[in-house]
């Protein structure tokens, strides 16, 4: 067999010796500045990058590399993640990989480049850009916050300048806060305090959280946050989720106990011998919880479902309103309305019409005799007096529970 026929690697790409001369396309492997990227049909160069495929193509200025050829091709890559979009912003640093496709493997075209995610320079989530030292873009006392990063530091915002450009909508924020991370957890940062923990429960970590005081080490815990607590300290401190500070929060739990004080704790519905529900931040187990400003619970076809095995409690400071435009129902063994301690018994209509009836044939009775009654040859006055009152009261007893829909029964609300 002969080995310059044979093939190695993807099927179609045959490694032999007969290629034609190509363009040197430069490293493999370089870094580079981002100097802009195309997130929208308005950007000057999406029709001539391909239209809705060139989302997500950055252009870029090498950054030298010792012992490396810096002459590229192409000043423009793609991200190598289809399914990650973690664009960079101008004056991040990212990594370029020149990958040869099989449509230009033969060619002496430009290579295909893709970029991975931002280098993390500063340890930030919010962002890492380094401005370009050959532009003369900051002022002289941020000029040299960056030439220090360059260096080796790491940049630490003490007054709020924020004069790098990074975008045409994006602001640099110097109070968005990194997580701190524990052994073993996987977190996932977007710029501006949102992120998911997969993390677990931590008994001595030299830093607390507050979700370790229950629990054995490991128990798995999951913590979604979007938007941070406001904290005094400088940005670049870590801090941890607060259920209570932040603003919007999804904690799915197993074994641990969160500290969430509830905007409601209003128990006046439960009585001594009735059985509560623990307070959110005496329970542990396993649980979601959820803590923002508002909660919208919508079903756009079907039904909302809550179901309970002990108790279904609501709370609120104000009221509790239900409104359903057929009909509410309610089907349970006592039903206590006013208050717990409520001990009036209703009246079922129904069966006191039908008692008021019987009452109203005798009252006719008694409002006829009355208005006849006689002592002898003599009428009582008093008793013939009170006879037509007496028949015009009947009467309109009468017609008030007359018919299949007694006007004195609610036609709305019943009960068993």
């Amino acid at each position: 067999m002969s080995i310059g026929k044979q093939r190695y690697g993807y099927p179609n790409i045959s490694y032999n010796t007969q290629l034609p001369t190509r363009v040197d396309p430069g490293p493999n492997v370089f870094s580079a500045r981002v100097t802009d990227i195309i997130l929208d049909s308005n950007h000057p160069k999406f029709k001539s990058y391909g239209g809705w495929n060139s989302i997500g193509t950055i252009f870029f200025k090498s950054i030298s590399n010792p012992g490396g050829n810096d002459e590229i091709i192409s000043n423009n890559a793609k991200s190598i993640f289809s399914n990650l979009k973690l664009y960079p912003l101008k004056g991040e640093m990212v990594t370029i990989i020149r990958i040869i496709g099989q449509q230009n493997v033969n060619s002496t075209s430009s290579p295909v480049l893709y970029y991975l995610p931002p280098v993390n320079y500063w340890n930030s989530q919010h962002h890492n850009a380094l401005p370009d030292p050959t532009i003369n873009q900051l002022p002289p006392s941020q000029q040299k916050d960056y030439q220090q990063v360059e260096g080796g530091s790491v940049r630490r915002v003490t007054d709020n300048s924020t004069e790098i450009n990074l975008g045409s909508t994006f602001q640099e924020k110097t109070n968005i806060y990194p997580l701190l991370s524990y052994e073993g957890d996987y977190i996932l940062e977007g710029r501006w305090g949102n992120s998911i923990r997969f993390g677990s429960t931590v008994k001595n970590p030299s830093i607390k959280n507050n979700w370790s005081d229950e629990g054995n080490e490991g128990d798995p815990i999951t913590i979604i946050r979007n938007g941070q607590r406001r904290l005094s300290q400088p940005g670049w401190e870590p801090t941890n989720e607060d259920i209570n500070g932040d603003d919007s929060s999804i904690y799915l739990t197993s074994t641990q106990k969160v500290p969430l004080f509830p905007s409601s704790n209003i128990k006046n519905s439960f009585s001594n011998t009735d059985i509560a529900s623990e307070d959110p931040q005496v329970y542990k187990g396993n649980q979601i919880l959820l803590n923002s400003g508002r909660l919208i619970f919508n079903a756009k076809q079907d039904s909302i479902l809550l179901s309970s095995n002990k108790i279904i409690h609501l709370s609120a400071n104000k009221a509790v309103h239900i409104d359903a435009t057929d009909k509410i129902v309610m089907d349970t063994k006592e039903v206590y309305l006013g208050s717990r301690q409520a001990s009036e018994r209703l009246v079922k209509g129904d069966v006191f019409v039908l008692e008021l009836k019987k009452l109203v044939v005798a009252l006719e009775g008694l409002s006829k005799a009355c208005t006849t009654a006689q002592a002898g040859p003599f009428p009582i006055p008093g008793l013939n007096t009170i006879g037509p009152s007496l028949e015009a009261a009947v009467k309109d007893l009468k017609k008030a529970i007359a018919g299949p829909n007694p006007k004195i029964l609610s036609k709305d609300v019943k009960t068993k």
